[in-house]
């Protein structure tokens, strides 16, 4: 992480954050691989979100609003059950692979994502971070992705947007005034990205905090989120992906 670019404040309090629970195989342990949870999405706390379910799947589902920004509608590629793909946009988690997948079919400028990384990889912090996530097989560190900026560039005022619950609950929503500004004059950036008010990045940056500890009881089939880290702080694409090559899940035991 770039210790000069941080945002000074959380975004919310803890009890903004549902309890995530993960369905796992009775009486084993289980590496939480490359699960990312959304959070706000209200409708967490009534699912409980399966490793190996084939129903979750990922979904690119066009569910686009005339208001909507590229922020909005990368978030409204997750995963959704591939039942009713149409009915709830966003879903409750996503695998890092889908999530690569949700990067290359969101465009910025004519680019994906994933396709304007991948156009740099002869760059040396991102082709380490390519071959990282590649060839490493260990288990993937769990994030909570608060939010996401597709926009590669802005001003010191730039707003990251989140659904508000209404809309997040009933799937849409034309109304703009209903927009949730959950971000907005934090950004501390480095003194070289800084041009008068402006500053630009490379690569799109992710809001995120990485869960710590995982609790089960014994014999049972849901795993709870107990603690997670405080706001990682500011983040790319990159970033995110060579730390998820690096570093190891949780790893829960039950009895």
């Amino acid at each position: 992480m770039n210790e000069d670019a941080v945002l000074d404040t959380p975004l919310w309090d803890d009890t903004w954050l549902p309890v995530p629970r993960l369905d796992i195989e009775p009486n084993g342990p289980l590496r939480l691989l490359n699960i990312i949870l959304d959070p706000k999405d209200p409708c967490n706390e009534h699912k409980i979100i399966s490793t190996h379910n084939p129903n979750i799947a990922f979904s690119i589902t066009e569910f686009e609003l005339p208001n909507m920004d590229n922020t909005e509608r990368l978030l409204s590629r997750g995963v959704s059950n591939v039942r009713y793909p149409g009915i709830y946009g966003r879903g409750d988690a996503v695998s890092l692979d889908c999530f690569c997948k949700s990067l290359k079919v969101t465009t910025v400028n004519t680019e994906s994502i994933l396709g304007s990384i991948w156009t740099r990889a002869t760059e040396p912090r991102v082709r380490e971070a390519l071959r990282d996530i590649s060839c490493n097989p260990a288990p993937r560190p769990l994030y909570i992705i608060t939010g996401i900026k597709v926009a590669t560039g802005g001003t010191m005022d730039s707003v990251w947007r989140q659904w508000p619950e209404r809309r997040a609950n009933m799937g849409y929503s034309n109304n703009p005034e209903e927009e949730v500004r959950f971000m907005e004059e934090r950004i501390r950036v480095p003194a070289s990205a800084c041009r008068s008010d402006h500053f630009e990045w490379k690569d799109p940056i992710i809001l995120a905090y990485q869960v710590k500890d995982i609790t089960a009881e014994p014999g049972s089939r849901t795993l709870e989120v107990r603690k997670h880290t405080e706001y990682v702080g500011f983040r790319t694409v990159v970033d995110l992906l060579q730390d998820m090559g690096r570093m190891e899940a949780p790893l829960v035991q039950t009895e």
